[in-house]
């Protein structure tokens, strides 16, 4: 069946990390029959290319473990505010007493103790 280029069969759409390692093979393999092509004509050349290619995909690798470090740290910073948050409202909020009656045709009446300003 033929697929378009700019549209990946749909399993590779669904999942972005599947398509990055699909493209990053297939950009591999390119380079790796460009370097034989040109070992051809000149070896050295051919060397630098493919050690120009290994450095290449190294930064990439850094690059995306350095994006996931700075994303967890955030994620721990926003949850250590979370937790002073509900720690600050635990002090705040002392004790709740609800009581469930026949008040006034099945009214809720709560009472609030202690210091409930947020």
């Amino acid at each position: 069946m033929y697929q378009h280029p700019n549209h990946p069969p749909p399993t590779l759409q669904n999942n972005p990390l599947e398509l990055t390692n699909t493209a990053l093979w297939i950009y591999t393999v390119a380079f790796e029959e460009l370097r034989r092509g040109l070992a051809v004509q000149c070896k050295d050349r051919a060397q630098l290319l493919g050690a120009l290619w290994q450095q290449y995909t190294g930064l990439v690798e850094t690059r995306a473990g350095l994006v996931q470090e700075d994303a967890l740290a955030a994620a721990k910073r926003e949850a250590e505010v979370a937790r002073q948050r509900v720690e600050a409202m635990q002090g705040k909020l002392t004790y709740v007493c609800v009581c469930w009656g026949v008040w006034g045709g099945g009214n809720v009446q709560v009472w609030v103790s202690g210091d409930t300003g947020v």
